[in-house]
């Protein structure tokens, strides 16, 4: 993301000469909220929730719209989830069937595919961090994106997450390990991270646990504070 920033305001200039000129900051996470659950808290959960405690979640947060693309992904990977013993994908977020044609062209499309018993449509929801500590997984399919909230949350919740390669999903999912962040428009790629989360339960494990060390390093309320403080305090201007 640092890249993108830098091309996109200085052009081809050299980044290490204005290095000392940038300063990134990123968002803070609520870290009450967005923690970690204990293997017993995420079956009570699915319980909650009447979620299949067998099943391989994969949760995507967002709301019904072109930009966060649900529709071109569900075109692209609901027969995976059809043909994929225990594999679920759960969509939270709002979802009006009678006010958006997006999102009924969405309800269509599962209702069509014949994959209504594996993937599922739950709405607006408050308590959104409980979703990422029920999932097994958290993902995302957008074309462009800043710092998706969903993903940050996701991996502070010891959850490991899968997006295209938008500028900041690269940087937080491979530089902390944390995920995976593949090829633009690679669906292929994209269920075949889900598939390798599925079989590899210690991958799972510690891409979680990753996530969480560096939501402990990164989101925090304090040292985002801190960040903006030194930024205001270093500041000048030329005359």
């Amino acid at each position: 993301m640092q890249e993108t920033v830098y091309t996109r305001v200085f052009g081809n200039s050299n980044m290490a000469s204005l290095g000392s000129k940038m300063e990134y900051i990123y968002s803070i996470v609520d870290g009450n909220r967005f923690t970690a659950a204990t293997p017993r808290q995420k079956q009570e959960l699915r319980a909650t929730h009447n979620i299949n405690t067998n099943a391989f979640v994969v949760v995507y947060v967002a709301t019904f719209n072109v930009k966060k693309a649900q529709l071109e992904f569900l075109k692209n990977c609901a027969q995976f989830f059809k043909g994929t013993n225990n594999a679920e994908l759960h969509f939270v977020g709002d979802f009006e069937v009678a006010e958006s044609e997006y999102a009924a062209a969405c309800n269509e499309l599962v209702a069509k595919s014949g994959a209504a018993g594996k993937i599922f449509f739950h709405g607006f929801n408050s308590t959104i961090e409980n979703w990422y500590k029920l999932a097994d997984a958290g993902g995302l399919a957008s074309q462009r994106e800043g710092l998706a909230r969903c993903m940050i949350e996701c991996i502070c919740c010891a959850t490991p997450f899968i997006s295209f390669d938008v500028a900041s999903a690269k940087e937080i999912l491979e530089t902390y390990n944390c995920g995976f962040a593949v090829k633009q428009g690679d669906y292929a790629a994209f269920t075949g991270s889900i598939t390798k989360l599925m079989q590899n339960n210690d991958l799972k494990k510690q891409m979680g646990v990753n996530g969480y060390e560096a939501g402990k390093k990164i989101f925090v309320t304090e040292k985002i504070i801190d960040r903006y403080l030194s930024v205001y305090k270093n500041l000048s201007f030329d005359k």
